[in-house]
């Protein structure tokens, strides 16, 4: 009876996994609780109920069971099937993670399309193994092969293809619609904002990291988009925007007429954003040794009587440049047109698009690009036709020789490129006006975590890891580094008799760990609050002018724009920038100066900043404004690139 029982199990056992569809629900779900757990994700599990994380299971689950469906009926095998499986899925957690660390930001199905400059990068980082990696690849090859075992003893029982290729073709087709549901869940469920959103307990848009993790990784991976879509507001018309667009263009030419009665030449501009710049005596426990405060130039400039100062809110936190970029040259809010956030500049821009740049060219200004990066990155050589330069100046213009800092080409030759560049200006006899648009790059992290040969400026007991304070360091070197540019650029324009204006801002936050241990430590607020969310995504920004500007604003009798303007988003800046140097100002613009009246700030969806206050929800009096806000970017970035390009 005992021997009758055991084969009676063992065959039953047997034919239960011999089930097609079960021997491989089985490896999936095995797959995806590896990573569930060697990446931490099962620490969210108290902010589930039961209904959302099966579904957030199933989500994860079923991608990964096509797939290895799909294997299968290709090889005939199902350690085969699940070791492809393994190793995909293993190769792309593993960029995650590494990611993750270095960057702050998970990957996103749109990292496939910036996979150039991704390996371009990677060559600046050395990295270290990791411990989930690492368990995570073992796990994987241990399922793989307890699968090899289990099928070479029967109780997986692969298929096999006749002679007469029956099976074979029964196979392939089984596959080719295994592959066909799946195009199918990827467009009807993955890519459905609602019901993906379901998976997610809160938002957390600013925190990308956490909603990986809420909503698992295959799941938010394939919730990711390839383009940059509008979210057209409800009840968009394009009669009214159109009507709207009127509405505001008047008021823009009652507004500049005030400036063209004056018959005035306007001032020359150059903007600068800096690579990673912000202001790291905001954290309490931050203390400078003796004369080495990398910030003085900036402190002296800010406390100017004829400055005008104050932060911007951006979209990323240790990378997202080009968003930056993008909001400050357009006008337009990455958060409002798409809260996935692949990079434009690779997705959207792809024709001649409204900016600040077709502007100043239509006041008659010469409009210059300066990028000593390369220009293939985020695809800034063609963006940057398409938002109205006249030249772009990039890293391959440059000699080989160039001076370079931790891989990157340094401040002080950015601010040769610049004096250059206006120079040769400044020499032609036809002149009517002059704009540039520089990104510095040589602050860009990974920033080195040991000694270099340069004196320290931070106090060693800020930080308690060495390594760590190392990293911190090196980057304040750096940040030495742009205040001196900082400091070049404002004796350089003081020997120009022409009237010039100089913005400068930073892109981002510096990335030091992925645990914001620096931050912390450096005493700046990077916890969970409104405020902290925002801080982490907050610089700093200044604009002055040299004696000639201050010159022409007292003859022309023009009232100066100074002092602290608190917190504006990025996509506001161009505004400030306008007021400051008595320049006319697109329509969008005038619109953005009564929106700001309402909120100073927007990260839509996530939250606002009204008359200096964070909430969560559009305050009741500015729901009218932001509806309009949406309009106005979706015309300009539709309808006006429609108008404004040739068939």
């Amino acid at each position: 009876m005992h021997i009758f029982w055991r084969t009676y199990m063992l065959n039953s056992f047997k034919k239960f996994f011999s089930s097609l569809y079960i021997k491989m629900i089985i490896p999936a779900v095995i797959l995806f609780f590896i990573t569930f757990f060697t990446d931490g994700t099962y620490k969210m599990l108290i902010e589930y109920n039961w209904a959302s994380f099966l579904f957030m299971i199933v989500m994860n689950v079923v991608p990964v069971y096509f797939c290895i469906y799909f294997f299968y009926h290709i090889s005939a095998r199902l350690w085969i099937s699940t070791g492809i499986t393994g190793i995909i899925y293993g190769i792309f957690h593993t960029i995650n993670c590494y990611k993750i660390i270095y960057r702050a930001e998970p990957f996103k199905l749109s990292d496939v399309l910036t996979a150039k400059e991704a390996t371009n990068i990677i060559q600046n980082y050395k990295l270290e193994p990791q411990a989930e990696i690492i368990t995570m690849w073992i796990l994987f090859f241990v399922v793989t092969a307890g699968i090899f075992v289990l099928e070479r003893y029967g109780f997986f029982k692969p298929h096999l293809f006749d002679s007469k290729g029956k099976k074979a073709t029964t196979y392939m087709i089984r596959a080719f619609v295994a592959l066909s549901l799946m195009l199918c869940a990827y467009n009807l469920l993955y890519q459905n904002t609602v019901l993906m959103s379901s998976i997610t307990v809160t938002n957390e848009y600013l925190d990308s990291v956490k909603k990986q993790k809420r909503t698992g990784f295959v799941a938010y991976v394939l919730s990711g988009k390839m383009v940059n879509d509008f979210n057209v507001p409800e009840d968009y018309s394009q009669e009214e925007t159109e009507m709207l667009v009127d509405e505001y263009e008047k008021k823009a030419t009652e507004e500049n007429d005030y400036l063209r009665k004056k018959n005035l030449t306007y001032p020359n501009v150059i903007a600068v954003m800096s690579e990673s710049f912000f202001d790291p005596q905001i954290g309490k426990n931050v203390e400078f040794y003796p004369d080495k405060n990398p910030l003085v130039n900036y402190n002296r400039i800010k406390n100017s009587p004829y400055t005008r100062y104050g932060e911007i809110l951006v979209p990323g936190i240790g990378g997202g440049t080009s968003d930056t970029e993008y909001e400050f040259l357009t006008g337009s809010n990455v958060s409002v047109l798409d809260t996935s956030m692949p990079p434009v500049f690779k997705t959207y821009l792809k024709e001649k698009t409204f900016s600040i740049v077709h502007h100043f060219k239509d006041l008659g200004y010469e409009t210059h690009g300066i990028h000593p990066g390369h220009r293939w990155f985020y695809n800034r050589g063609e963006v940057y036709q398409w938002l109205g330069f006249d030249d772009f100046l990039s890293m391959e213009s440059l000699p080989k020789d160039v001076d370079m800092i931790n891989f990157y080409v340094t401040d002080d030759v950015s601010f040769e490129l610049i004096k250059k560049s206006y120079d040769e200006y400044l020499l032609k006899e036809e002149k009517n006006g002059y704009f540039n648009f520089t990104v510095t790059i040589q602050n860009h992290g990974p920033y080195m975590d040991y000694e270099t040969e340069r004196e320290p400026v931070l106090k060693r007991e800020c930080i308690e890891d060495e390594k760590l304070y190392n990293s911190i360091n090196n980057y304040m070197i750096g940040l030495s580094d742009s205040d001196r540019m900082l400091k070049n650029l404002e004796e350089y324009i003081d020997t120009i008799e022409e009237p010039t204006v100089v913005l400068f801002f930073g892109d981002h936050l510096p990335y030091f760990d992925e645990k914001r241990e620096g931050l912390k430590q450096l005493g700046v607020d990077v916890e969970e609050e409104l405020e902290d969310l925002a801080r982490r995504h907050t610089t700093p920004y200044m604009i002055f002018g040299n004696k000639a500007f201050k010159n022409w604003q007292w003859i022309n009798r023009l009232t100066p724009l100074t002092g602290n303007s608190g917190r504006i988003s990025s996509s506001f800046l161009a505004g400030e920038l306008f007021d400051y140097a008595h320049i006319e100002k697109p329509a969008l613009y005038v619109f953005i100066d009564e929106l700001k009246q309402k909120l100073q700030a927007v990260r839509h969806s996530v939250f606002y900043i009204s008359n200096g206050n964070i909430t969560k929800e559009v305050p009741e009096d500015a729901e009218d404004m932001l509806m309009k806000y949406q309009r106005l970017i979706c015309y300009y970035n539709t309808e006006w690139s429609k108008s404004n390009n040739p068939e």
